[in-house]
């Protein structure tokens, strides 16, 4: 079943954690014993991931034969991480450059505009 298709569903699990690693690591082991169906898991943040990848590997399962990991950010350590972590790069760095740039515009009395799409890309890597 596709993404698209799994959401239509109604279908989803969303897991709200905090940052702290006992609490990533709990709640994505306790989430794999209650589904051990998810194939797959998009972590908020590369960092996040890696807390969750080990708790997928302490689960006793494989990253990514068993369950897949994404991380967002495309942070330099997702590319060393062991495995090295797929990744959404949101485009910070651009988007940074893009909201300064609108900032000073609107306090010089300039026209900024109000909608801006960045683009974001895959980092496709060894962990799906």
């Amino acid at each position: 079943m596709g993404f698209d298709s799994y959401i239509k569903t109604g279908s989803k699990f969303i897991l709200e954690t905090g940052d702290s690693i006992e609490d990533v690591e709990t709640k994505t082991i306790s989430l794999l014993k209650d589904h051990p169906e998810i194939n797959a898991i998009i972590f908020v943040e590369d960092y996040i991931a890696m807390i969750g990848i080990h708790a997928i590997i302490s689960s006793g399962r494989k990253v990514p034969e068993d369950i897949a990991a994404i991380g967002i950010n495309n942070s330099r350590y997702s590319a060393i991480y062991n495995p090295p972590i797929t990744t959404l790069d949101n485009m910070l760095y651009d988007t940074s450059i893009t909201t300064v740039r609108n900032l000073l515009m609107v306090l010089n009395g300039e026209h900024a505009s109000k909608k801006m799409i960045i683009g974001t890309y895959v980092v496709e890597r060894s962990s799906t």
